[in-house]
């Protein structure tokens, strides 16, 4: 994951010739010849970050992403941070080095991009502030050269307040490369202005151009695991062999002896045991959430407490298990309302199970989060229906466990 500070994205077209000649052999553009451009600096986050890029996006015909986008080539990708080697490694052949720093610049704000050769490109944006939109989220698909001329395919999650912006400039320079040189946009669509937007990486897998291959299972993966991120909340998204789908950032953190498609291990075999064992259970019980375990650390300190509840393929692309971790030392607790979501419940909902599970009456509760209490006993109806529960009680020791 990484949290970017500054982001240009443009939508753009290209001109056929040059898309077509800077795609690999088994990719088609999409008819219209669209694509994207994006600059951008991410100073914090984790396994990536520090992490500084821009890259010349070519839409494709393929799978859609979740969100209805088209999938993204990266045909040109430059990086500069301990990310660019890992990208280049796993994600991307293409991506090679460089410098990309976008910084304000009186009421405009500036990209530029510099390698070894000098200036290859410079965008400046004036971002009109009283357009931003709402809330943007989404997982988009990208597709990478592999090793062996192979392809790559992953897809990322990312949240943020996009502010439309006009184009004051966007230069390509005699130092670019002759692939950044012939993708020069033709026309630039539209342009965004991103100042925060935490973007999760799911890991990649091969991509065969033209099958039918099911790529949702990790998108979906990714979006539930980027919401916990941005929650701030260390977790694990396992299945029920054990198998590590997804770490957040901070249960990495916590869990360095943890790998992405290894098994989770944690440091005493007592420990592990009882881990695999409430993973396991879960498969036949009826419990939404499992009893606390207590995970004992070599160094001395508190033990880290766990916490196993089933996830649906709905959520998770496959049937999977989240273990939530809450570490005593740091006196942090995750917010009630964002981890209900994870159990099915609708952000309304989980707002008023959050409320109610203090001890609030329903017309309470409906006072302080804005809909009657008629609204609010029939959406109490509802989240005891998706629970399997019948009292207030019980809604709260499922909300204290999720703590």
């Amino acid at each position: 994951m990484v949290k970017t500070e500054r982001f240009f994205y443009l939508g753009v077209r290209f001109e056929p010739e040059a898309t077509r000649a800077a795609l690999p052999e088994a990719l088609e553009p999409l008819d219209d010849f669209s694509g994207v451009v994006g600059m951008y600096v991410a100073p914090e986050g984790w396994g990536l970050a520090p992490l500084r890029g821009t890259f010349f996006g070519i839409s494709v015909k393929g799978p859609q992403s979740p969100d209805g986008s088209p999938t993204v080539f990266f045909s040109e990708h430059v990086l500069g941070g301990p990310g660019q080697r890992i990208i280049f490694k796993d994600y991307n052949r293409r991506a090679r080095r460089g410098t990309t720093d976008v910084v304000p610049d009186g009421a405009f704000v500036r990209a530029t991009l510099d390698t070894q050769t000098g200036l290859e490109a410079s965008i400046v944006l004036e971002p009109h502030y009283a357009e931003i939109l709402p809330p943007q989220s989404g997982i988009h698909y990208y597709i990478g050269e592999a090793e062996n001329n192979g392809l790559n395919i992953f897809s990322i999650a990312f949240t943020g307040r996009f502010v439309p912006s006009t184009v004051r400039e966007f230069s390509i320079g005699n130092a670019a490369s002759a692939l950044m040189k012939s993708l020069q946009p033709s026309e630039v669509v539209w342009a965004m202005l991103i100042e925060q937007m935490p973007m999760t990486f799911s890991a990649p897998s091969r991509y065969f151009a033209g099958e039918t291959a099911d790529y949702s299972a990790r998108a979906h993966q990714v979006g539930l695991m980027d919401l916990l991120s941005r929650i701030g909340h260390p977790a694990a998204l396992v299945n029920h062999h054990g198998r590590t789908l997804f770490l957040t950032p901070e249960a990495q953190r916590i869990l360095t002896s943890a790998k992405i498609g290894g098994k989770l291990l944690v440091w005493r075999r007592r420990d592990q045991q009882a881990l695999d064992g409430a993973v396991s259970a879960l498969e036949t019980s009826h419990r939404l959430v499992s009893e606390p375990i207590a995970i004992e650390r070599p160094e001395g300190a508190l033990p880290i407490l766990a916490r196993a509840l089933p996830v649906s393929s709905v959520l998770a692309g496959e049937p999977a298990v989240l273990i939530l971790f809450s570490d005593p030392s740091t006196g942090s607790s995750p917010e009630a309302a964002a981890l209900l979501q994870v159990l099915g419940l609708t952000p309304a909902e989980a707002r008023l199970a959050a409320t109610m599970a203090s001890g609030r009456s329903a017309r309470e509760s409906g006072e302080l989060i804005g809909v009657s209490e008629n609204t609010a006993r029939s959406t109490l109806k509802t989240v005891y229906d998706k629970l399997g529960i019948s009292k207030q009680s019980e809604l709260a020791g499922i909300v204290a466990r999720l703590g």
